[in-house]
Parts: structure tokens; C-alpha cells; sequence
């Protein structure tokens, strides 16, 4: 049988030991590219789903790359929904930037879609996410299930709709205390399997095996 070596999403880990973050107003976070503006819509509809109420005090940032003629529409419809002093959207952060809004916020999204596209890919952002200790909000699609357990080391809605999506950053809103230790425990799970120095030691193994095993 041949010897397999899966090779997840890797991060250097350090580089997030290194940096503070913001400290400022309770935040949601995503960080993406505006060609997933089918996502961003699905985000902010979710955000606008919880009653203003229970969000009270809290936004939802949104760091956009891309085509600007697509920054512009996600920023109409924001405007649309009367959102524009909640939902805040950035572009162009350096590195270093973007470390300190991952680490500076309450929960960071990353919602996968039921098809082809999200169920076969693992998103490197998944890897920098738990890197910042921060809990993340995904769906249970793809590759989490067999790496995330909700409500331990990530809250993962059942399904890609906006209502399962919103109970999960219900979650942190209700339940600060355990959304921090959701958090750490993500950041230990991402240590073991996606810190690109642990995975190098995983990787000299894995050759020493092929050397010492011939087929």
C-alpha cells in the first residue's frame, strides 16, 4: 500500500505571537476576496438577522480584496440594509494589520457552501484564523468534520443557511466566556496540525518512512 501524507493548510504561528490586537468595539470578522460576494451577502444577511438588541454594541468587519466595481456593490448593499454604521469594510491592510483586526475580534467567519467548489478545498484562512486564538464560525462542510468538534474547538453550524449560521454568533454573544476557550482550544488544534513548523517535523518523518520503507 502506498504511504499517504495529507497536507492541510499551513501557517507560521509565531508570526501571530509577535502581535497585539486591536483593542477597540466588539467585532465579528471576515477577511476574503469580493468573487465570494455570494458569502459576504450570506454574512452580513446573518449579522442582520439577529435582532439589533442582542447585537447592540457589536459590528461585523469585512476585509475585501479584489475588483473594486465588486467592493463598490457589497458596499451598496450594505448601505441598502441600513447597515453602514454597523458593517464595517476594509481594503488593503498589510500583513501585519490584518494579524492584529484577526486578533482583536470576538469571533472570526468562515461559512463553506454546500458545493463542489467549498467542499473539496480547505481555505488557508482556516490555518491564520486559529493561529490569532480567536474561536471561528464555519459550517459543517468539506474538511471540518474531520478536524472540528463545535462547541470545543470551533462553532460549526449544521448547515449553510442564515438562521444556523446567526445561532452560532448568538453563541458568542451569549456566552463570551466559553467563546474564549472555544477559541484557545482552536488555537491548540491548529498548532498540532496546521503550524507550518510542526508540520515540517510531520513531513521529515513521513520521507525518513519512504527512504527507510522501499516499495
Amino acid at each position: 500500500q502506498t504511504p499517504l501524507l495529507p497536507i492541510p493548510v499551513v501557517c507560521d504561528y509565531s508570526a501571530f505571537d509577535s502581535v497585539r490586537g486591536l483593542d477597540h468595539e466588539p467585532y465579528f470578522l471576515y477577511c476574503g476576496s469580493s468573487s465570494y460576494a455570494e458569502v459576504i451577502y450570506f454574512l452580513i444577511d446573518a449579522f442582520a438577522s439577529i435582532q439589533p438588541i442582542e447585537r447592540a454594541g457589536y459590528k461585523l468587519y469585512l476585509i475585501v480584496g479584489g475588483a473594486r466595481d465588486a467592493k463598490l456593490k457589497i458596499q451598496h448593499y450594505i448601505e441598502d440594509q441600513g447597515l453602514e454604521d454597523e458593517v464595517i469594510m476594509f481594503s488593503g491592510l498589510p500583513y501585519e494589520d490584518l494579524i492584529r483586526h484577526y486578533k482583536g475580534a470576538e469571533a472570526l467567519l468562515i461559512p463553506l457552501r454546500p458545493r463542489k467548489q467549498d467542499q473539496a478545498r480547505f481555505p488557508h484562512k482556516i490555518g491564520e484564523y486559529l493561529a490569532s486564538g480567536k474561536p471561528i464560525i464555519t459550517t459543517n462542510i468539506g474538511e471540518i468534520p474531520h478536524y472540528f468538534t463545535n462547541e470545543h474547538d470551533a462553532l460549526v453550524a449544521d448547515s449553510y443557511e442564515i438562521e444556523a449560521f446567526a445561532e452560532k454568533m448568538r453563541f458568542v454573544l451569549n456566552y463570551p466566556t466559553q467563546a474564549r476557550l472555544i477559541g484557545q482550544n482552536g488555537k491548540q488544534l491548529g498548532r498540532k496540525n496546521f503550524d507550518c513548523y510542526q508540520y515540517g517535523v510531520k513531513m521529515t518523518d513521513f520521507i525518513k518512512f519512504i527512504q527507510d520503507n522501499p516499495q
